[in-house]
């Protein structure tokens, strides 16, 4: 009979992955956890905020804020704004609804705009894309004057 070797006595141990085990343990809980807090359905949920315009359209509203901007111009100037913002879920596809539905918010929004303090209010139809994460839109900005009446100063 032979003597056992060195490597026969104590061989060494397999080698251990964690990685893998680890990616999959932590992607299980991730979907787990999507799951648990709305899964798909909150992906493509609505937003429960659909304005009725005076015209009889309906409107979803994405964001409503009030907003503030610095900007340094070139001569050396900040020029600080204050506006309300308003962003409406449009497919910018149809120009002529879309400027229909600017005058039919600035109708809503205008006498509670001046009760409020607003002297501006930027209007944007607004198309959303991957999830309402990415959005843009095109401004229409209105003067609101003294009163509550709306002064539309044009839109892109």
């Amino acid at each position: 009979m032979t003597a056992p070797n060195q490597s026969q006595i104590h061989p060494t141990p397999p080698a251990r992955h964690y990685v893998p085990r680890l990616a999959a343990l932590s992607a299980t809980l991730t979907v787990a956890l999507w799951f648990a807090c709305g899964g798909p359905a909150r992906l493509t949920s609505p937003h429960y905020r659909h304005w009725k315009l005076p015209d009889g359209d309906t409107v979803e509203i994405l964001t409503q804020n009030n907003e503030y901007s610095v900007a340094y111009q070139v001569e050396g100037r900040v020029v600080a704004h204050h506006y309300f913002l308003i962003q409406f879920r449009s497919t910018l596809k149809d120009a002529a609804r879309d400027k229909r539905d600017v005058r039919g918010i600035l109708e809503v929004v205008c006498a509670m705009a001046d009760s409020l303090g607003y002297r501006r209010i930027n209007i944007q139809p607004t198309k959303a894309s991957f999830f309402d994460f990415v959005k843009y839109g095109l401004d229409h900005w209105a003067t609101v004057d003294s009163g509550g009446h709306c002064r539309q100063d044009g839109g892109s």
